[in-house]
């Protein structure tokens, strides 16, 4: 009968630890092919463990081979095994025992126990309305809606696109019919189609640097190659960007990410410019444009677009929820044909439910009500925010960028690089977050950029944060 000396020494079910103990034994050549097994109960009284952990163990092997059943007499270790694969395979559990080091360094980091986790791209679900957006899902998820669970239009619902079509120009100036909508599962989705769209005539895009690291990748991914054009404290160089390859370019003009500045007036015309005499394409990332702090929002670049050149970009995870994962754009007429030849059979993949579910969300008033109460808060925690590093830090840090969006970009003055600063202020159980992954092209700054993001943190939070901050920064 074969030996078996198992410790169960981690965090996975028990029948999983088995199956991989069994597996390493066969191609350590320990278990020899035709070896039998113990029966499941000797060997669940020997591990001192369920009869149901073993068998689960064995028909998991036997699932995959590595061992045979014989009727009435037990289980056995397959004869059919290469045992020299299996030893060379030995590489590739030393590369998976590897890769679980990484994942498990990870985990580490993500079940630390952080006081105050300054986390962008987080939204504050506690004040969202739940109970107005179960209603409108529940009144669409019934047997009476079966339309509502089909694949539906393939832009998105047609009544709803009315009504995006309507907002967007009341609320950021956008100018558009609903056709010219297309609804889609988020940002990245959204550039995914606009790269498909543009691949065969713009071979390169421009970027902003330092910028969306998502938008980057999708763009490389579907063949194209990046652009990285510096930003000037107004907004992107419009100077690199003429010498660049690109005569497609990638800006989020109401909210650089992670600058934090406006594009005046002045840019955006000088941008609009540069397309019309390059024939070139403007994809607007309107990222967070509805969230200014500091007075009415800047209506977006394409309410000024006069030629065809914009592509409008929006999605629903700032304010209304990121698992709703709802975004969609808005094509120039010019590419509509183009749109329907090579993606017009793709089917949607936002759920009709949830379509109509937010459509009756913004018809009822929900969301206009929720955007307001929304600006308000994070106006109030942003306040907060800077008011507190003015008063704990002085002139030893400044906020860089205008006053719009849920983050902000610290510059911190005390000799300190941005991983020490990263790493000084996790002993006081603050997460703050690197910039230095978001530039392609990076040159040292003088000052180190540090990105604090409130949206999901409360009052009490933030200042608590920043007074700890001040701790491991500066005592």
């Amino acid at each position: 009968m074969l030996e078996f000396i198992v410790k169960f020494h981690d965090q996975r079910p028990k029948y999983i630890q088995l199956y991989d103990y069994i597996k390493r034994e066969i191609s350590n050549g320990n278990m020899s092919p035709g070896a039998q097994l113990p029966s499941s109960r000797k060997l669940a009284n020997h591990l001192a463990v369920s009869r149901n952990m073993i068998v689960s163990s064995y028909e998991l092997l036997l699932s995959e081979g590595y061992i045979e059943s014989k009727n009435k007499k037990g289980y056995f270790i397959s004869n059919e095994i290469d045992t020299d694969f299996m030893t060379c395979s030995e590489v590739n559990h030393h590369t998976k025992q590897q890769t679980k080091t990484f994942e498990s360094e990870l985990m580490n980091d993500s079940q630390k126990s952080y006081k105050v986790d300054f986390k962008y791209g987080q939204i504050d679900s506690k004040k969202f309305p739940y109970s107005e957006w179960r209603r409108a899902l529940s009144q669409w998820l019934t047997p009476e809606n079966i339309e509502s669970i089909s694949y539906g239009e393939k832009q998105g619902e047609l009544s709803l696109r009315i009504i995006l079509s309507d907002y967007i120009h009341k609320a950021r100036g956008v100018i558009c019919s609903p056709n010219q909508i297309v609804l889609t599962s988020g940002t990245q989705m959204s550039l995914d189609y606009i790269s498909r769209l543009i691949n065969h005539e713009y071979q390169s895009v421009a970027v902003e640097d330092p910028g969306y690291v998502g938008a980057r990748t999708v763009f490389q991914l579907n063949g194209l190659s990046v652009q990285p054009i510096k930003l000037e404290n107004d907004g992107i160089d419009m100077n690199s960007l003429t010498k660049s390859e690109g005569r497609a370019v990638l800006i989020a003009p109401s909210h650089q990410f992670p600058m934090g500045m406006t594009l005046p007036i002045s840019k955006r015309i000088e941008l609009l410019k540069w397309a019309e005499e390059n024939d070139g394409l403007i994809i607007e990332n309107d990222y967070e444009g509805e969230f200014s702090h500091s007075g009415k929002p800047i209506p977006c670049l394409q309410s000024f677009d006069k030629r065809d050149r914009v592509i409008y970009l929006y999605t629903f995870s700032g304010s209304l929820l990121p698992a709703a994962r709802m975004s969609f754009f808005v094509l120039p007429q010019t590419l509509l044909e183009r749109y329907n030849h090579l993606l017009g059979s793709l089917e949607q993949t936002v759920p009709v439910y949830q379509q109509k579910a937010l459509e009756t969300f913004i018809v009822e008033g929900h969301w206009e009500k929720h955007i307001r109460r929304m600006r308000k808060l994070y106006k109030r925690k942003y306040m907060i925010l800077k008011d507190s590093l003015e008063e704990s830090m002085g002139d030893k840090t400044s906020i860089v960028g205008n006053e719009i969006g849920l983050h902000v970009l610290l510059s911190v003055d005390n000799g300190m690089k941005e991983k020490m600063l990263v790493e000084k202020a996790a002993d006081v159980g603050v997460k703050v977050y690197s910039t230095s992954n978001f530039w392609m092209d990076h040159q040292d700054q003088s000052r180190p950029l540090i990105l604090l993001a409130f949206g999901n943190l409360s009052e009490e939070e933030i200042t608590l944060g920043v007074q700890l901050l001040r701790t491991a920064w500066f005592e």
